[in-house]
């Protein structure tokens, strides 16, 4: 009946617009939360690379203060460049890799060029196996 349809209908607009307006809501707190985060690691990324500028600043002024004129280069490494999963669920490895962009030279070492992780540590799902169809069999109510 057109009654019955257009109260379903209504039924189903409403649900589907407090679904919406609940989304809407989880991404601008997702969002915001990302933002923050963004701007903390940013922080933090910059604060590092001071005391690193610090750093070397401080050691150059310790060999001047010896006497010494040394040359020195830190190692530079690239960006890591990061492999796919070994497996897609039940446990895999994930390799990244960088290489050395400048050797040191009396400077700082380089850090490891090689670094495995776990991933899709998910459990693999397990595909029904259903077998032939046989005949009709007794049923009752009583088990």
């Amino acid at each position: 009946t057109g009654q019955t349809d257009l109260a379903t209908a209504t039924t189903d607009q409403v649900s589907s617009e407090s679904s919406s307006n609940l989304k809407a809501q989880q991404h601008t707190e997702v969002s915001h939360e990302y933002g923050t985060t963004m701007r903390e690691c940013c922080d933090e990324q910059n604060n590092l690379k001071s005391e690193i500028c610090a750093l070397e600043k401080i050691r150059g002024e310790l060999y001047k203060m010896r006497g010494w004129e040394v040359f020195i280069t830190d190692c530079e490494v690239s960006e890591w460049a990061v492999d796919k999963c070994s497996d897609s669920c039940g446990g895999g490895y994930l390799t990244k890799s960088r290489s050395v962009m400048v050797h040191p030279v009396n400077g700082m070492a380089c850090p490891p060029l090689e670094l495995k992780e776990s991933c899709n540590t998910h459990h693999c799902p397990i595909d029904c196996v259903v077998g032939e169809w046989e005949g009709w069999s007794g049923w009752s109510a009583e088990g």
